[in-house]
């Protein structure tokens, strides 16, 4: 078997970030509304998801209970099985799981410090299985039932699910092996490489280095040898621009992003110009037929806007919108995605 060779989205200068985890969410810092027994939203995330601490704030304004489960801070919530339902014990309250999204909980953000490493990798596969739990619940609304615990669906079925839908698609070959993609991918254009999962990698806990997509020449990716882990490898798309589409149960709400390169998020988010737009109505009627087809029903969408018309580049089913409001001073995002979280609790199933 042939030795892998370098991982090439891990480059000496990829940004790194300490992720904070202590909490500013509303009802973990100050109590969920109510006394007793309650039905609740339940999230699973970690401390550092500025959306679910805005989610927090109106929730709490429209009287319903938020129950936030952090997996990189310490959780005293039980799960209690009476043989009739599933109740969450926190503190002195028991709560009835109505709603259940599972966002950034991952199981690498797990702190383990002190832990040899069997016990911390039994701990990281526990808690992991814990949040599994709560999705299948028979009587709770489940947020993106068609998601992973913490990605959206994997990066080549998007691609289909969105074909299928009538929308363009850049042509991927996904593998280790510069050679096989290059061969693959006829023409001299330049490449895109992202990941094919996560967009980062968080060793230890609380310390992510980004996963930047990278635009390489064929040249630049033939030098790169055998990888030590599978990449996404796209034709590169020339663009105008780039949308931002959040879809919201079968609404959307669309950004226009100019941006000098494709990692500019990471590297410089200042160079990043951002316009709240319309979408028309056919590519939104895709989108919302893309999203129903993935099991989703919160994401956030990337488009390519060429003279051809809109390519599809991906979906995330936790991605931020707090940024994009915080740019542009819009709150559409966050009042669609409390809206339809409160509606949600309010059905009985």
């Amino acid at each position: 078997m042939e030795v892998p060779g370098s991982a090439l989205l891990l480059d000496a200068d990829a940004p790194e970030v300490l992720i904070p985890t202590r909490s500013r969410d509303l009802q973990v810092c100050f109590g969920c509304p109510g006394t007793g027994r309650a039905r609740a939203v339940v999230i699973c995330t970690r401390a550092d998801d500025p959306d679910t601490d805005e989610l927090s704030v109106r929730l709490a304004a429209a009287g319903v209970a938020l129950v936030r489960i952090d997996i990189d801070r310490p959780c005293d919530a039980d799960l209690h099985w009476d043989g009739r339902e599933l109740l969450i014990e926190l503190g002195e309250r028991r709560f009835e799981p109505a709603v259940v999204w599972l966002r950034h909980f991952a199981a690498a953000a797990l702190p383990t410090a002190g832990l040899e490493a069997c016990a911390a990798q039994h701990a990281r596969e526990q808690w992991a299985a814990w949040c599994v739990n709560l999705a299948p619940l028979p009587h709770a609304a489940v947020v993106n039932a068609g998601a992973r615990t913490f990605d959206a669906p994997n990066r080549v079925a998007q691609l289909a699910y969105a074909e299928a839908r009538g929308l363009s698609t850049p042509q991927s070959v996904v593998t280790c092996d510069p050679a096989a993609a290059l061969a693959a991918l006829a023409g001299d254009g330049d490449l895109l490489v992202k990941a094919i999962g996560p967009h980062y990698v968080e060793l230890p806990a609380g310390r992510a280095r980004s996963l930047l997509p990278r635009r390489v020449s064929r040249a630049e990716f033939a030098r790169a040898g055998r990888q030590s882990a599978p990449l996404l490898v796209q034709h590169y798309v020339a663009h105008e621009h780039e949308l931002r589409v959040f879809c919201v149960a079968g609404r959307t709400f669309a950004f226009r992003v100019v941006k000098p390169a494709p990692d500019a998020y990471g590297r410089d988010p200042d160079a990043v110009s951002v316009a709240a737009c319309e979408l028309d109505g056919a590519t939104a009627a895709q989108l919302a037929g893309f999203m129903a087809d993935a099991g989703l029903e919160i994401g956030a969408i990337d488009l390519l806007s060429t003279p051809d018309g809109y390519v599809f580049l991906e979906v995330n089913a936790s991605g931020s919108w707090a940024w994009f409001e915080q740019r542009t001073g819009s709150t559409l995002v966050s009042d669609a995605i409390s809206g339809e979280l409160v509606s949600l609790h309010g059905v009985r199933r």
